[in-house]
């Protein structure tokens, strides 16, 4: 690893976080420390020392970091480890020397399938440049009007019955706190349809949705012959 680039660790967390305000602004949601920890931390695919994070550091003072999401792909029918970058920021005094770009090029060694999203235009151009990265064009997005007055109930109290807030009588619906070993077996059986998928299973799932810092997800499994069927995971935005 070049020297400047490292593995973020403790003693460099109040450097890292005035950065962080110096880009953005004391509110950012990356300042979080229950968030920050969630995200970069207590990743159950995090195998770094501590943070999964690379920073550019100098001196004491961190002047760049791409943030780093560990998951587990599957890929053709073979299980990989993958990193999703996020949150790929260098100093505006350092920019224009690459170091985006080695930042992404250091990162990549660390896994064999990369990819990343939500990048601006400027992050674009160093992917584009680095020439061995796709785009794959813009995330189809569907969207439907629901009705109000259920949509009230999500809002205005917790979720006991899936059926007091559609009506529905379908008692195959169950309203869950927290994905079970179920999920896996429903998961080994479903995934051959998808040739390239990031792997869902019962510890990816829990941590992505369950133990969310700040956001609140309802989880919902369907049920048929005493098996799962079917999962959904919902969150109501005002």
């Amino acid at each position: 690893m070049i020297d400047f680039i490292k593995n973020l660790i403790e003693e460099n967390l109040s450097s890292l976080k005035k950065f962080i305000e110096k880009q953005f602004h004391k509110n950012y949601v990356l300042l979080k420390d229950d968030f920050f920890e969630w995200q970069y931390k207590n990743n159950p695919y995090n195998n770094y020392p501590e943070y999964a994070m690379k920073i550019i550091e100098s001196k004491g003072e961190v002047l760049g970091y791409n943030g780093l999401i560990p998951a587990s792909m599957k890929v053709f029918g073979e299980d990989l480890a993958a990193g999703n970058f996020a949150n790929l920021m260098i100093d505006e005094k350092c920019r224009g020397f690459g170091l985006g770009t080695l930042l992404i090029k250091e990162s990549s060694k660390d896994f064999p399938v990369c990819y990343t999203t939500g990048y601006g235009l400027d992050t674009k151009v160093i992917y584009e440049k680095l020439g061995n990265w796709t785009d794959m064009g813009a995330l189809r997005r569907f969207i439907r009007i629901l009705n109000p007055e259920k949509i009230k109930k999500l809002i205005n109290k917790e979720i006991s019955s899936w059926n007091a807030v559609t009506g529905s009588d379908d008692e195959n619906l169950k309203v869950i706190d927290r994905f079970d070993q179920d999920i896996d077996k429903f998961w080994e059986k479903i995934k051959s349809k998808y040739p390239i998928t990031l792997n869902r299973n019962q510890k990816y799932l829990n941590w992505r949705y369950a133990d969310h810092p700040m956001l609140k997800y309802q989880i919902f499994y369907y049920i048929a012959q005493s098996e799962i069927k079917g999962y959904a995971v919902v969150r109501i935005e005002e």
